[in-house]
């Protein structure tokens, strides 16, 4: 039993050894998702660049956009955009947490000239979605991590209202 148990651990491991893993080579327009795959699929930069090119062809560019130049997008107007773009193309129901998702990817919000209040970010053009598949999600940060001496200071935190439940 022993020597069956040894086999089939060796043929798992073997196994385990030539499945394919993709790597970066791997990610070109050729092996890259499709937009005709469900929306659950995408990366949410690859649904927001569908959702701008849909935009024009739809005709709901005068709610969201590129910009003349394809360097940028801005939404002319978030209540609209709520309301009827964004479920058709996000799980989400409020303009916080797109924006929030727009500064997990790098985004940054142009707060000056002809583009004002527009977003931006180096991999985002218009047409030119093989930019796409090298941004990156920023890793959230966890409470307090900002703050250098977090786990010191929830220490004497605790400390102190133990001592307040001790000695009410």
């Amino acid at each position: 039993h022993r020597e069956q148990s040894i086999i089939y651990h060796q043929e798992t491991k073997m196994k385990k050894r030539f499945v394919h893993k993709p790597s970066v080579v791997d990610c070109t327009l050729q092996s890259a998702p499709t937009l005709n795959t469900p929306f659950e699929t995408l990366s949410f930069p690859l649904k927001l660049h569908k959702m701008l090119e849909d935009a024009t062809a739809k005709g709901f560019d005068h709610v969201i956009s590129f910009s003349s130049d394809g360097q940028c997008f801005h939404v002319k107007n978030r209540e609209r955009f709520v309301e009827d773009v964004m479920p058709k193309y996000f799980r989400m129901k409020q303009f916080a947490s797109f924006h929030r998702q727009l500064n997990f990817y790098g985004f940054e919000r142009i707060n000056r000239g002809s583009d004002k209040s527009s977003f931006y970010h180096d991999m985002f053009r218009r047409g030119e979605k093989r930019l796409l598949f090298q941004m990156k999600r920023k890793r959230q940060k966890t409470p307090g991590s900002h703050h250098p001496n977090f786990e010191e200071d929830k220490l004497v935190a605790l400390k102190a209202l133990h001592a307040i439940q001790q000695n009410p």
